[in-house]
């Protein structure tokens, strides 16, 4: 099913959630594809990218974690982008334990521009 305002994978991935036996979806989960704000649906593509090499539990934790240190920012690509030196960012630090996962998020970051900084339009 195509949801109105939303990309065919924003369809698919709505359409799973009530799906998978077990899954937790944090920031989207129970919610209507009307009610994912840009910040819900950009901490959420966060945490999808930490769960590499790191339990899902603990990148779900570390992305709120490093939302509140920021002050819960709707546009938290453009905070990541912004950092002067994000490598040495203490927060930024924080979000995983291997430089190359927050590699990735800093690359996301740089590429998020091209969606206006907003998962919802992926």
């Amino acid at each position: 099913m195509q949801y109105r305002g939303l990309t065919p994978i924003g369809s698919a991935l709505i359409e799973l959630r009530g799906h998978v036996s077990g899954a937790y979806w944090p920031w989207i989960g129970g919610l209507a594809p009307a009610e994912i704000t840009q910040a819900r649906a950009n901490a959420f593509l966060l945490g999808s990218i930490l769960q590499t090499r790191t339990k899902a539990d603990l990148a779900w934790e570390n992305v709120a974690r490093f939302l509140e240190a920021k002050g819960g920012p709707d546009d938290v690509w453009a905070v990541i982008r912004s950092l002067q030196d994000w490598e040495l960012d203490p927060d930024f630090a924080k979000l995983h334990r291997y430089p190359q996962a927050r590699m990735r998020v800093h690359r996301t970051a740089l590429r998020m521009v091209e969606w206006d900084d907003d998962a919802r339009r992926l």
